[in-house]
């Protein structure tokens, strides 16, 4: 993997492959030098993870996830290739999934995992190459807002344009993928359910800095994914 697709912010966890991994935050201590692990997750603009249980976060993740690109960068000097951001995170577990050459169909369907999958467009777009994909994030209302995506494929949200000025929009799902195939949950990255196993893919995209314990949950990465056959 180049230093171009480590910038992305990416760390993945493929069958029987190395891990790329980035930035980890060491653990607050208190005075006695104990750690201190208050919450599982923490906003990169502070507030703690209440920072996204709010309407204005929704809104803001809904318009990174599926806003049109026109929305989410209407200046013509912007940098465009920035954009697509769940999309490129996706196309990089199907390019690094061994189970996905089986091209023979032998080895039946394929299971992605999305942790820390906020509104949920990355866990979408993995079902383009991924037979079943379950997306987990700790926000109840990130979860909310994905669940409505799933089922109605879009949703309306407001956009800043300037201080308090906004417009209003609408995210959605690409038509041509299948919403049946995913699935999402509240959970918690640092404990997440022992049933949890066999998945070929897991995708973690900006998980890890925002993670009180962050090889708390590397260490379950292994027990998550199958062995290669």
């Amino acid at each position: 993997m180049g230093v171009g697709e480590l910038a992305a912010g990416v760390a993945i966890g493929l069958a029987a492959a190395p891990l790329s991994l980035l930035a980890i935050r060491p653990l607050k201590k208190n005075k006695g030098g104990a750690s201190v692990e208050s919450r599982s997750t923490t906003s990169s603009v502070g507030g703690g993870a209440t920072a996204y249980e709010t309407g204005k976060a929704v809104d803001e993740y809904i318009q990174f996830h599926y806003g049109d690109p026109r929305d989410v960068l209407p200046y013509p000097d912007g940098p465009k290739s920035a954009l697509g951001f769940p999309v490129r995170c996706a196309l990089l577990c199907e390019r690094f999934c061994e189970a996905n050459k089986d091209f023979t169909g032998e080895r039946g369907g394929t299971l992605a995992l999305d942790v820390g999958c906020a509104v949920g467009g990355s866990t979408f777009e993995l079902s383009r190459a991924f037979t079943d994909c379950l997306g987990i994030d700790y926000s109840n209302s990130f979860i909310a807002a994905a669940q409505e995506m799933k089922h109605t494929g879009f949703r309306d949200y407001d956009a800043t344009v300037e201080g308090e000025l906004t417009q209003h929009c609408v995210g959605s799902v690409p038509h041509d993928i299948d919403r049946s195939q995913v699935r999402f949950m509240q959970g918690d990255a640092c404990n997440l359910p022992a049933e949890l196993a066999s998945f070929h893919a897991v995708l973690a995209a900006n998980l890890l800095c925002r993670l009180p314990n962050p090889m708390q949950f590397l260490d379950r990465l292994p027990s998550l994914v199958c062995e290669r056959t």
